[in-house]
């Protein structure tokens, strides 16, 4: 807490921090809210919970997770006598203004707590399409931000405006993420910023962090970004309904490519496309159901006879290698213990982190889907580019962390409408693009009832060969 000096009671400003935890930013603003008669709660929600940084991923604290936080903050801030707490407001920086939108929308739901005003620094807009509740909201944005666009944020405050929502968009042209941060000092060689607060002007110095600070994150430094192809190898069901091979996409484009899921058919496929199987360099599971890890043995076995010497990870649930090794020695017995001119490394997913895989990024995010081992959508950044793809699940809101914000959403459509446990239908989908907030959604894994229907759906339907740029 920082509080003025004298009895008060002061005004108070809950501060909540980005994925990097309690930065210089928050403290300089606490700082500088002090000096103008403000009380300042930086209200840490990290320490708490074990965590020290989610830029990398933020499934295991999403802002839905988050915005509770808030009210409990302005609930406790009420019994204090030092504070007004008729004249309580919250700021938010990036994760935390991401925190904060949900927060707002929500607020109805405690009556009990009065929150004067949001204050909104570079928060990530993608996937709200409404902001209910009456709270007035200003929202701070950088024109040149690629880490949390400016666009959908403005169109939400537009549309709320325009439904009677006190909502207030700035846009600073030339800023980008993290514009207000207090390390930015060194780097105008104490010069004004032309679109830093004109009071930060006695910013000290500070270790420069990563920009990227809400939901799924990119790693510190983004690659640039290039044109990526996805390859739907296959795009079928556990049956090859349809004539289908079964899951696999091809992404290519970076230094090495890499498969999504590698179903029994997807050797098979991989030659039909007259796709190189030895330029994969990593395979990535959702699950391990054979419809989606089945053609891994077959993968490892053509690397070996084609004399293959670069490693080949596979990266999937725990327990992923005692699952692999299992099927190669039911399909060709004594394969494990062959002598190969490269390695097979297995890693496993931790969900809520983001790894390293070969040449993508990759943050599992956890799902329905009964499959002996914790089942996963994943969120993969290559090339520059984000690709979410959903596995398969029944309807879990962990899938619209996955999705926000994606250049491409590869989803299930196991059925147009009809529910089937552990599985998604087309509808249902439909029905939440919006929060999904992906520029581009595909679907795939598509059985005999969505076949039968897809003339009825309005979303891109993948087929086995379909190519897309992203």
């Amino acid at each position: 807490m920082y509080t003025p000096r004298g009895t008060g009671p002061f005004p108070v400003v809950i501060l909540m921090h980005g994925c990097g935890g309690i930065g210089p930013n928050v403290k300089e603003w606490a700082g500088w809210l002090r000096h103008e008669g403000y009380a300042a709660f930086v209200l840490d929600s990290f320490g708490g919970r074990g965590l020290k940084r989610l830029c990398a991923g933020s499934a295991q604290l999403t802002g839905r997770m988050r915005a509770p936080d808030v009210f409990a903050a302005a609930a406790y801030l009420k019994t204090l006598p030092q504070i007004d707490s008729s004249r309580i407001a919250a700021i938010g920086f990036s994760h935390g203004g991401w925190t904060l939108l949900t927060s707002a929308s929500t607020e109805r739901q405690y009556p009990d707590v009065s929150i004067r005003a949001f204050i909104l620094f570079y928060p990530s807009c993608g996937g709200f399409t409404k902001l209910p509740g009456s709270t007035p909201m200003l929202m701070l944005l950088g024109g040149k931000d690629d880490w949390a666009p400016a666009a959908p944020c403005e169109a939400l405050a537009k549309s709320a405006a325009a439904a009677g929502r006190s909502v207030t968009a700035v846009v600073y042209p030339e800023a980008r993420h993290h514009f207000d941060g207090a390390e930015l000092r060194a780097a105008h060689h104490r010069g004004r910023c032309p679109w830093r607060p004109r009071r930060h002007r006695r910013l000290r110095s500070a270790r420069a962090r990563g920009r990227g600070e809400t939901g799924p994150r990119l790693p510190r430094r983004a690659a640039p970004k290039m044109t990526v192809a996805v390859r739907f190898v296959g795009s079928g069901d556990a049956f090859g309904t349809g004539g289908r091979f079964q899951t696999c996409l091809h992404v290519s484009g970076a230094d090495a490519a890499v498969l999504i899921d590698c179903g029994t058919s997807s050797l098979i496929g991989m030659n039909r496309e007259g796709v190189d199987p030895g330029e994969v360099s990593a395979v990535l599971l959702s699950h391990l159901h054979g419809d989606h890890f089945g053609g891994v043995p077959f993968l490892i076995l053509d690397a070996q006879f084609s004399r293959r010497t670069q490693p080949l990870v596979i990266a999937g649930p725990p327990g992923v290698r005692a699952r692999v090794e299992a099927a190669m020695e039911v399909f060709f017995p004594g394969s494990t213990s062959i002598q190969r001119k490269f390695s097979v490394e297995f890693v496993e997913l931790a969900q809520g982190q983001a790894m390293r895989v070969g040449p993508a990024t990759v943050t599992a995010f956890p799902v329905v889907h009964a499959s002996g081992a914790p089942p996963a959508a994943l969120r993969v950044e290559y090339g520059g580019r984000i690709i979410a793809y959903s596995g398969d699940t029944e309807w879990t809101e962990s899938l619209v962390d996955v999705a926000r914000g994606a250049d491409l959403f590869v989803c299930e459509a196991y059925t147009f409408d009809k529910p089937v446990k552990f599985h998604l239908d087309y509808k249902t989908v439909e029905a939440q693009a919006e929060r999904l907030g992906a520029r581009r959604i595909i679907f795939t894994h598509m059985g005999r009832d969505m076949l039968a229907r897809a003339a009825e759906a309005r979303f891109e339907r993948a087929h086995d060969g379909l190519v897309v740029t992203v």
